[in-house]
């Protein structure tokens, strides 16, 4: 996230939501900033953190980061949900389409309510789940990596596919993590 953006974001909660602005105790000690909860939230929302995994580096014990991320994600959905968390048009969905008809799995606008997909490896038949990841993931039969050598046409395909929709995933992320 830009810091123009975050820098934003901090303003309109600190002036617009009782729980992110920056407060003193009974004795008189101030207490977190609103750039420390902001930046408990988004570092927990972003990076799929535990919420204790804040105290080290913020100074933010697991309790008050639970607080941070629940009062962040209210304010930012009353804020900005109109805007930004709205349904997709009709436009919206013809282009989600024809992106999803591209990777070969025509009718499918989100993974939510992607087709059932029954394949066979070596033979035998799976019907659960799967997931097209890299190398970094444990091999569970759930996980498909990607072929770092392909051999043939069929499987350098298969590698360029999922390298290129692999790509996609790691851009809309680092947009979030920028």
């Amino acid at each position: 996230m830009n810091k123009p953006l975050f820098m934003c974001i901090v303003d309109r909660l600190s002036n617009e939501v009782q729980f992110f602005r920056h407060t003193q105790d009974v004795t008189g000690r101030l207490g977190l900033s609103t750039l420390q909860k902001c930046t408990a939230a988004i570092r927990v929302l972003v990076y799929g953190s535990a919420l204790d995994a804040v105290d080290e580096y913020l100074r933010v014990g697991a309790t008050t980061a639970r607080l941070c991320v629940e009062s962040f994600v209210e304010a930012i959905i009353d804020f900005f949900g109109d805007e930004y968390l709205r349904r997709p048009t009709p436009d919206d969905l013809q282009r989600l389409l024809h992106i999803g008809e591209l990777r070969g799995f025509p009718g499918m606008i989100g993974s939510i309510d992607s087709p059932e997909v029954n394949f066979s490896v070596n033979g035998n038949p799976y019907s659960m789940a799967y997931y097209l990841t890299d190398g970094i993931y444990p091999k569970w039969t759930t996980f498909i990596q990607s072929i770092s050598l392909p051999q043939g046409s069929k499987a350098a395909l298969f590698a360029q596919c999922q390298e290129a929709v692999r790509k996609d995933v790691e851009r809309a992320f680092g947009v979030l993590q920028a």
